[in-house]
């Protein structure tokens, strides 16, 4: 039985690169290695592209896996830093299709907004337009 899963979330996530005092510029980076490491793995496409969310920078991340995934049908994606206080994890499900926009926001964060489905590739359209409505509407603003 196919259930379908959508989900928005929007996840505060501390920047590894660059470090302290380095240009914004270069979290670039990040977005680029972390493209390069998931177009790597078995069984997922990805695709790569650049937004402006709210005023911001944006890195888009289009993700597909394949019907089969080698990690019992889940392929990790992101993971906190060991001892946060939230721990969280990103997975994308065999079959699935997912948007991760990573945000560059002031202070070294990265905000990341996923939007996640097993549905077919025209559900998945649909979803995408009237996410992207949404997330077009994100007003953004540092906090102090």
């Amino acid at each position: 039985m196919r259930t379908d899963r959508v989900r928005l979330t929007a996840l505060q996530i501390r920047q590894c690169l660059p470090p302290r005092g380095q240009p914004v510029s270069g979290r670039l980076l990040l977005a680029t290695a972390l493209a390069a490491a998931l177009a790597a793995t078995p069984g997922l496409s990805v695709t790569a592209s650049d937004a402006t969310v709210g005023g911001y920078q944006a890195h888009v991340l289009d993700l597909a896996a394949a019907a089969t995934l080698p990690c019992a049908g889940e392929q990790l994606l992101l993971t906190s830093k060991q001892g946060g206080s939230t721990p969280w994890t990103l997975a994308i499900g065999q079959g699935q299709r997912m948007r991760l926009l990573l945000i560059d926001l002031p202070g070294e964060q990265t905000m990341a907004v996923v939007v996640a489905s097993d549905r077919s590739a025209a559900e998945y359209a649909q979803l995408l337009d009237a996410s992207t409505a949404v997330i077009d509407s994100f007003v953004l603003s540092a906090t102090p």
